[in-house]
């Protein structure tokens, strides 16, 4: 699930084409609109990346997931970032895992309080690389790139290289994506356990 940060930096860095052919890939229905209105050059490229588009609707479950993550209120404030995380959660209960690719302190917050795993700006370098995007030396250049171009700072644990933290960066995002389905999954055991005994 991709965040309209993630799609902004990648498009500043002229890098948005590499997601191509990569995994399925899904945005929330107000965050691909609201990038659609910075110009044709922009919407063409979404429309090339052929992205599922998920509207939060009143009615919807993710419409209650949403207003769950909100405390009840609503406000166009992040309004992307929570019907991103709004989606993922509902996809979570049909057994679909989609992790929240975001580069937004708060949404990663909100993201790690429910659980769900989160795709910074090294970890989606490394995750672009693991499936062929770019290579190593690619992902350096774009990283420095953002740098220049969309306010990227590098954390103080920086290595020097994409590389020296992709192992690390790949393991620690595949077993927080195995916990999250195993919390999911024990969860709903547990519910429909407890809604059998009611019967």
């Amino acid at each position: 699930m991709l965040d309209a940060c993630v799609l902004f930096r990648l498009d500043k860095c002229e890098a948005l084409p590499r997601l191509k052919g990569l995994a399925p890939l899904h945005v929330a229905a107000s965050v691909h609109a609201e990038l659609s209105k910075d110009g044709p050059r922009l919407r063409k490229l979404l429309t090339e990346l052929r992205m599922t588009k998920h509207p939060v609707v009143p009615g919807s479950r993710e419409w209650d997931e949403l207003a769950r993550i909100r405390g009840g209120l609503f406000s166009n404030q992040d309004l992307g970032e929570a019907e991103s995380l709004a989606v993922v959660l509902v996809a979570a209960q049909k057994q679909r895992f989609l992790p929240l690719a975001t580069f937004d302190g708060g949404a990663a917050r909100t993201a790690n309080r429910l659980g769900v795993p989160v795709l910074d700006f090294l970890s989606l370098l490394a995750w672009m690389v693991a499936c062929g995007c770019m290579s190593f030396e690619e992902a350096d250049d774009l990283e420095t790139l953002a740098a220049q171009r969309n306010g990227w700072k590098r954390p103080s644990s920086y290595r020097g290289s994409v590389e020296a933290h992709a192992s690390e960066l790949r393991q620690s995002t595949g077993a927080a994506i195995f916990d999250w389905k195993a919390r999911v999954k024990g969860f709903q055991k547990r519910k429909g356990s407890t809604t059998r005994r009611k019967s």
